[in-house]
């Protein structure tokens, strides 16, 4: 009868033993899920940022390239007052050359009047 108390006493610390095997694998699991899911959180805020800066690099070339337009849109706008108003007068530089070869003339060129 003596030996019923240290078993149940023994028994109580196997299954303490044993639970804490248990809670340490299983905290050692967590903790490595944890760390895993921790470096993936920083590479997407790395990603993350350096969208951002692309993001912003484009919306102040668009900046940029639209303040350029509203220039330009404007300087015609500018011009062709001028023109209209007979301030400015419209030159445009172009040469006309003549064709380098002679074709035959067909039927239809033949039925022309020449003067």
């Amino acid at each position: 009868m003596l030996w019923r108390p240290y078993a149940f006493v023994v028994a109580m610390i196997v299954a303490l033993v044993l639970s804490l095997v248990f809670l340490n694998s299983r905290y050692k699991t967590v903790k490595q899920n944890y760390q895993t899911l921790k470096q993936k959180y920083h590479e997407q805020i790395e990603a993350l940022e350096l969208q951002q800066q692309k993001i912003e690099a484009l919306r102040q070339l668009d900046i940029k390239h639209t303040e350029e337009l509203n220039n330009a849109k404007a300087e015609i706008d500018k011009l062709n007052d001028a023109v209209r108003a007979g301030v400015k007068r419209l030159r445009v530089n172009a040469v006309c050359g003549a064709p380098k070869t002679t074709t035959a003339k067909s039927r239809y060129d033949e039925a022309t009047p020449t003067t």
